[in-house]
């Protein structure tokens, strides 16, 4: 008797697991700033991140943005091994 299941001998797969762990990072993130208007706010792309967060983290403080957005751009940053 044969070991294999769907086509793969012995359960191997493709050689790359499918990891849903940064799955729900989006791609783009808009953070609220003070400002003359209402609904300004500053998009940040966050798949093309800059190697060193300072800037990022200064605006943050500056406009004491919500835990949601700190935490999101350090998941995008993890997700870009950049940690």
């Amino acid at each position: 008797m044969s070991s294999s299941q769907n086509g793969r001998a012995n359960g191997a797969g493709t050689g790359h697991p499918v990891s849903k762990r940064f799955s729900d990072i989006p791609p783009a993130i808009d953070v609220p700033v003070q400002g003359d208007q209402e609904d300004e706010a500053v998009e940040i792309d966050l798949e093309s991140l800059m190697d060193d967060p300072t800037e990022l983290c200064t605006l943050f403080e500056n406009e004491r943005a919500a835990r949601t957005y700190w935490m999101t751009v350090a998941m995008a940053y993890a997700k870009q091994k950049k940690v």
